[in-house]
C-alpha cells in the first residue's frame, strides 16, 4: 500500500470536563470557539487541560491552544464580546493569551477584506503592546 502520510496531529475543540481532560492527555492542540466558551471560561478550561497533561506525563506547553473568534471591529465601543474598537479587541485577546491561548483564528462577521485589514493593522499591534511583544 501507499506510504503513510505525515503526522497531522490531533486537534480537539472540547468544552466539558472529561473532554478537556482528554485534550490534555492526548491532543496536540485545542481549538475552542468563543461562541461556545466565553473569555471568562478560558482560564479554568485551559488549567484543566494543563493538569491532565501533567498527569499524563506530558508537557502542557506543547499543546497549542487556538481560540476561534467571530466578530466585528468597529469605531464605537460595545459591551458585546469581540464587537468593538481595536482597543477593546486587544484587551480581550490579551485576556485570552493570559489564560493560555497561543493563537487566534479570526472570522470576520461582515466586510471581510476591511475587517481582516483592520485586524492586522490595528488589533494585532495593540495586542502586542499589551502583551509586551512586537
Amino acid at each position: 500500500g501507499p506510504a503513510p502520510g505525515p503526522d497531522l496531529g490531533l486537534w480537539l475543540g472540547t468544552y466539558g470536563p472529561r473532554t478537556l481532560a482528554l485534550t490534555g492527555a492526548r491532543a496536540d492542540g485545542w481549538l475552542p470557539s468563543h461562541a461556545y466558551l466565553p473569555l471568562d471560561g478560558l482560564p479554568a478550561a485551559s488549567a484543566r487541560i494543563d493538569t491532565a497533561a501533567r498527569q499524563a506525563d506530558r508537557d502542557p506547553t506543547r499543546i497549542r491552544k487556538v481560540y476561534n473568534i467571530a466578530g466585528t471591529i468597529t469605531d464605537a465601543s460595545s459591551s458585546s464580546p469581540f464587537t468593538g474598537t481595536p482597543g477593546q479587541w486587544a484587551d480581550q485577546l490579551a485576556t485570552a493569551a493570559d489564560a493560555g491561548i497561543n493563537a487566534f483564528v479570526y472570522w470576520p462577521a461582515t466586510d471581510h477584506d476591511t475587517q481582516i485589514a483592520r485586524f492586522a493593522q490595528e488589533v494585532v499591534p495593540a495586542t502586542g503592546k499589551l502583551l509586551g511583544t512586537p
